[in-house]
């Protein structure tokens, strides 16, 4: 099957919304479509039944790396206790998408 970049990130945001906020969806769709274009197919569209997992509060191993899960549409709440954590997901999330 064949798809222009337009129609590409269409599925990929289609499918992100179903677990995140649209905006979240648009961004990584945008980011692992580009990711492709560029020929980082590792940062890419193999990355989404990951982010599903995280998204559906399941933990991920990515390289021998546990990757807590994440709750996009629940309440984010940080704290001391928790915010070298939270800083790891960001970090390891943002590193992926480009």
């Amino acid at each position: 099957m064949k798809v222009n970049v337009e129609e590409a990130k269409e599925l990929v945001y289609k499918i992100f919304s179903k677990v995140t906020y649209a905006e979240y969806a648009k961004y990584l769709s945008e980011e692992l479509i580009e990711a492709e274009i560029e020929g980082h197919s590792d940062h890419g569209l193999q990355l989404i039944p990951y982010y599903i997992k995280l998204a559906n509060g399941e933990e991920v191993d990515i390289g021998g790396q546990k990757i807590p899960p994440i709750n996009p549409k629940g309440k984010v709440e940080i704290s001391g206790e928790n915010l070298g954590r939270n800083k790891e997901i960001f970090t390891y999330m943002s590193s992926t998408t480009h």
